[in-house]
């Protein structure tokens, strides 16, 4: 499997029922390396969009390769 479907709906609906007001999004690169993919950063990019109107905020956005952890946030793609 090199794949796995995220619904942002699911996330947002999650987040609106426990009252949040921002997420940590994060996913795993099993056995991979700690380098986001386009489709990785578009998709933090629309959730930021997404969140905005019901005032959530993405507060980073991590990826996990073995012992390496990337922040979406310190790179500046959202």
């Amino acid at each position: 499997m090199d794949r796995t479907a995220v619904y942002p709906r699911n996330l947002m609906k999650r987040a609106l029922e426990l009252d949040a007001r921002g997420m940590i999004l994060f996913h795993n690169h099993p056995g991979g390396t700690a380098r986001a993919s386009a489709e990785d950063i578009e998709l933090t990019r629309r959730m930021a969009e997404a969140c905005q109107p019901l005032e959530l905020k993405i507060l980073d956005h991590f990826l996990i390769a073995g012992r390496d952890v990337l922040s979406f946030r310190e790179h500046g793609w959202y």
